[in-house]
């Protein structure tokens, strides 16, 4: 399978509201990040409501140092978004038979992609398999004698020797981190003749 690597910042940690008392703790995605295994690669950048930004948790924010005025000059409203990544997509040729999405942590960015473009995706037949990157590299760097215990992007770079990506970041470099990471432990298990899983 085709991969397409996609990394997402958002407002928070979750799109789900169950009820009213939660809905100042709902995320909305700020900027969508995508590089394709062969090469090509695209971002958006969303603006969300004055109210959405309102409710963004300073945290997420501090890794991804967006700011309200930067939002407003680079972004564009949700739904110009979704038609943006499913123009890019169509050109890219990215479809369900043949490509699916690698992401740092696939529980997050899905989520969130289910959420806000799921009806959209579907209509230009967008990959629906998800591949988590965290379970390969603790398998296959286990098995070549990496620090597995620390998951996160920047620990990972380090043990394979790549560039971190810098902070704080936008998703495009989210995903190329992710690639670049993926890049290294795939030479390297290739070079020591271990199975690749995906």
């Amino acid at each position: 399978m085709k991969k397409c690597f996609i990394d997402l910042e958002t407002t928070g940690l979750s799109p789900w509201v169950d009820t009213p008392e939660l809905l100042k703790k709902k995320g909305v995605i700020l900027s969508a990040g995508f590089v394709l295994e062969t090469g090509p690669e695209f971002q958006v950048v969303i603006t969300p409501t004055p109210e959405e930004w309102g409710f963004a948790s300073p945290k997420a924010l501090e890794v991804n140092g967006m700011t309200w005025d930067y939002l407003k000059e680079h972004g564009v409203v949700l739904q110009e978004a979704i038609s943006k990544i499913i123009t890019w997509l169509k050109e890219q040729d990215v479809n369900n038979e043949e490509w699916v999405f690698m992401a740092q942590n696939a529980s997050f960015d899905k989520q969130f992609m289910i959420h806000f473009m799921d009806e959209w995706l579907k209509f230009v037949n967008a990959p629906e398999e998800w591949i988590d990157f965290i379970p390969i590299f603790k398998n296959l760097g286990s098995k070549l004698g990496l620090n597995v215990f620390y998951q996160n992007g920047h620990h990972i770079s380090r043990e394979l020797g790549v560039p971190e990506e810098p902070k704080p970041h936008e998703a495009i470099e989210g995903a190329r981190s992710l690639k670049r990471n993926y890049d290294a432990l795939k030479s390297l298990a290739d070079i020591k003749g271990l199975k690749w899983p995906v």
